[in-house]
């Protein structure tokens, strides 16, 4: 809830990606072909927005119903993760 705080989810197909950030009024979209390193934001309004954004919410759809559970149980700060995916999480400098 804080301004500080950046909640966002990613969907990708073999080109595209698409950032959707939580508490921020904002979408990025990058074309990972030309601009691996994300430098350049495509428009939001793209033609291939919708159907990612389709597959985001299947995605979102069954998992915010698993994790609201957690949430309303006041477990919302734990999850449990396998070692392979803790170690790529801090590789990419996201768990310590």
């Amino acid at each position: 809830r804080s301004e500080s705080l950046n909640v966002q989810i990613s969907v990708r197909d073999s080109r595209r990606k698409i950032i959707q950030h939580f508490n921020r009024p904002r979408m990025e979209v990058y074309d990972e072909i030309r601009d691996p390193e994300e430098q350049h934001r495509l428009s939001p309004s793209a033609v291939f927005v919708r159907p990612l954004t389709e597959r985001l919410l299947a995605y979102l759809k069954p998992a915010w119903f698993f994790y609201s559970e957690h949430f309303d149980k006041g477990e919302g700060n734990t999850l449990a993760i396998d070692t392979e995916t803790r170690e790529r999480l801090r590789a990419l400098g996201y768990a310590q």
